[in-house]
């Protein structure tokens, strides 16, 4: 899979989750079991929801720059904030913070840890993946 690929997916994958959480944060989260809100806790994740969307457009406009150092910053600190997503997604399912449903939420970030490490790989060994 390769760089622009792989910004297309986290794109498209934080403009559905994005919207979900800016437009309909109560709807959105109860999928996972989460209730108990007021209105600081809407805002918290109307403002993740936005944060969503920022990253998507970070993405989108990265998709097509072909500096490789460029691209494998990029991969280390996505790959790295996935992971920590990833253990936070995981500690809320095996706290029982969310339900069943975040396991999904682990499954993606844990996908996108594999989907930005492999841009990690040593190009000089492995296959090379030409960059458009």
């Amino acid at each position: 899979m390769n760089f622009p690929v792989i910004c297309w997916i986290g794109a498209c994958v934080g403009i559905a989750f994005g919207l979900a959480f800016l437009t309909a944060p109560q709807a959105a989260a109860a999928l996972y079991g989460i209730g108990g809100w007021n209105d600081g806790t809407a805002v918290i994740a109307r403002l993740f929801g936005a944060q969503l969307l920022y990253l998507s457009a970070v993405l989108l406009a990265l998709k097509d720059d072909t500096d490789r150092d460029m691209q494998r910053r990029c991969a280390q600190w996505m790959s790295g904030a996935s992971a920590v997503a990833m253990a936070v997604a995981l500690h809320g399912v095996l706290s029982g913070a969310t339900n069943a449903w975040g396991w999904t939420t682990a499954a993606i970030y844990a996908f996108f840890v594999g989907a930005w490490g492999w841009q990690l790989r040593d190009r000089s060994t492995g296959v090379r993946i030409a960059v458009h």
